[in-house]
């Protein structure tokens, strides 16, 4: 029978490199705030290791083998992307390929694997398909007052381990909303509004 002190012993010192990434930014203060130029790093590394550091102290309590929990949250931490800030006016002008207004015709969701996050773990999103007839184009070619386009985004559904990466789009319209896309076209066809705030609802509707 193992004493008491080599149990205790058991395992990777899991924890004295937790404890050195919680130094990096406030681990219950987990940081979505974005910055003008992107993202706080530091943030997604000690929310992981907070999460990975409370899972830790349970499995040694039961004696279970840890070493597979700091490469799983070390793997899945480092392939995670980053939240993105709001583009500003200026960026959304610049950077979409089409620029369109219209009226939401119908709404369509479906819960999937997400392609977006591809880290270890079981990452699933919310991708929706939103139908608009287009009433006015301010940019791109190829699209026409009267015509009907599908317009996909998404936004995360489930996230485990938890990541504070993309956020998907800021706001879904629902049917029957006056909405300005800022688009850029699908490689398999179709539009995506750029991330995270190609999509906003004209006050006031028709």
């Amino acid at each position: 029978r193992p004493s008491s002190r080599s149990r205790r012993s058991a395992g990777p010192p899991v924890v004295l490199i937790l404890y050195a990434f919680r130094q990096l930014a406030p681990p219950l203060e987990p940081t979505f705030a974005f910055s003008s130029r992107g993202v706080n790093i530091t943030s997604k590394f000690a929310v992981n290791a907070y999460f990975c550091y409370l899972i830790d102290m349970i499995l040694r309590k039961n004696r279970f083998p840890v070493t597979f929990l700091g490469i799983f949250f070390a793997v899945s931490t480092l392939s995670s992307w980053a939240a993105k800030a709001p583009l500003s006016p200026e960026k959304l002008q610049k950077e979409a390929s089409h620029i369109v207004s219209g009226k939401i015709l119908e709404v369509t969701v479906k819960v999937q694997k997400s392609t977006v996050e591809k880290g270890i773990g079981l990452h699933r999103d919310r991708v929706f398909t939103i139908k608009i007839r287009v009433r006015s184009i301010s940019k791109g070619a190829g699209v026409k007052a009267g015509d009907q386009i599908d317009v996909i985004a998404w936004q995360p559904s489930t996230r485990i381990p938890p990541h504070p990466g993309l956020q998907g789009h800021e706001l879904i319209p629902r049917k029957g909303d006056v909405v300005t896309f800022h688009l850029r076209r699908k490689k398999g066809g179709g539009f995506e509004p750029l991330l995270p705030n190609g999509i906003a609802v004209r006050k006031g509707g028709d």
